[in-house]
């Protein structure tokens, strides 16, 4: 099943943007999920490279699951 911009549209609060993940957004997931704390409780381990991080978030726009990220509006995500 593929999703579509319909399925998952934008959403935005005061202080998030909810979107779905692309490419561009390879540094902020890498730099989030390598850490440690932040992986700590999950089911994954850290992420080791970017190209890891590259083949996790194909990973989330191929499957059925949610391929939304959310980001801190105003944050630097690079």
């Amino acid at each position: 099943m593929s999703f579509s911009e319909f399925d998952y549209p934008s959403l935005e609060t005061e202080r998030l943007n909810l979107r779905i993940l692309s490419d561009q957004d390879t540094e902020a997931v890498y730099n989030h999920f390598s850490d440690d704390e932040v992986t700590k409780y999950m089911d994954i381990k850290p992420c080791k490279d970017r190209k890891e991080t590259e083949e996790i978030i194909q990973f989330h726009l191929l499957d059925s699951g949610c391929p939304w990220g959310i980001f801190e509006k105003g944050a630097n995500h690079s």
